[in-house]
């Protein structure tokens, strides 16, 4: 995220407090609902911590993939169209 307009990174740090809550939703997510795209999760991503609107809450999903992937947990799978599916890194 070190690329973001300023805007962007201030958006993330004033959503800094549900930076951890999100990142177990998503992985979880990513868990039940594997090979998928960060927009296909987003769309099952239904918890209250996202947001209502839906493509800010593909950014907070592909924001949190991009942190769990920094971490190890999580990495691409095949390519689907312009984007790539998510797999659990075992």
């Amino acid at each position: 995220h070190l690329r973001d307009p300023a805007t962007s990174r201030d958006a993330e740090e004033r959503s800094k407090h549900a930076r951890g809550p999100q990142m177990s939703a998503v992985l979880a997510l990513v868990l039940l609902h594997p090979a998928r795209t960060a927009g296909e999760l987003s769309e099952i991503a239904d918890s209250p911590i996202f947001s209502r609107e839906p493509y800010e809450r593909r950014q907070q999903v592909r924001r949190r993939l991009s942190d769990l992937k920094l971490l190890g947990q999580v990495r691409h799978g095949e390519r689907r169209g312009d984007e790539v599916t998510w797999l659990v890194t075992r």
